[in-house]
């Protein structure tokens, strides 16, 4: 169990440990899942903890979400076609490089078919399908970026001020 070591009123140790440990002299141990170093600890009314953590700067908070964009991206896209399994596309660039390169070979030779990679086999694709890929995989993105752009224009007006709310926005659903 996860406990805060408390002197006076400040958390000042965090320790896994059964119930009943020896925590040493002076110090209160409460059990939390949530409180850090730092932070500020009542005992009124059945115990709060108060975060005295430093907001993230607008530096971090940006990074943070571009960290966000970059996992969200990271999990590609799935498309189901109505006569095949479902088609996925990683969107890193070598992937994305890929399936422009199959759209194009698409529109030169609108008979050929497009052998694709999806997960360990191939799935011939003609040319429609490719470009109905090509549309949802490249959408994704997009989508990705708008939400990272809309993040950030948040961060800057001061609308957008914790991590959580980096997680809360309207990212697109990968995978």
């Amino acid at each position: 169990m996860r406990h805060a070591l408390i002197s006076g009123n400040t958390v000042v140790n965090v320790v896994l440990a059964d119930p009943g440990f020896d925590h040493g002299p002076g110090l209160i141990a409460v059990a939390s899942d949530t409180a850090n170093i730092g932070d500020s600890y009542s005992s009124a009314g059945g115990g709060k903890f108060t975060s005295n953590q430093p907001s993230p700067t607008q530096t971090e908070l940006i990074s943070y979400a571009q960290l966000k964009q970059q996992t969200v991206l990271s999990l590609g896209k799935t498309v189901k076609f109505d006569d095949k399994s479902e088609v996925y596309a990683s969107t890193d660039i070598n992937s994305l490089t890929m399936l422009n390169s199959a759209v194009l070979y698409g529109q030169l030779n609108p008979s050929a078919t497009i052998n694709w990679v999806n997960h360990g086999g191939i799935i011939p694709l003609n040319a429609a399908e490719v470009n109905e890929l090509a549309c949802a995989v490249l959408g994704f993105v997009q989508s990705a970026y708008t939400t990272y752009g809309a993040v950030v224009a948040g961060i800057n007006s001061g609308a957008i001020t914790k991590d959580a709310q980096i997680d809360a926005a309207s990212w697109p659903v990968g995978g």
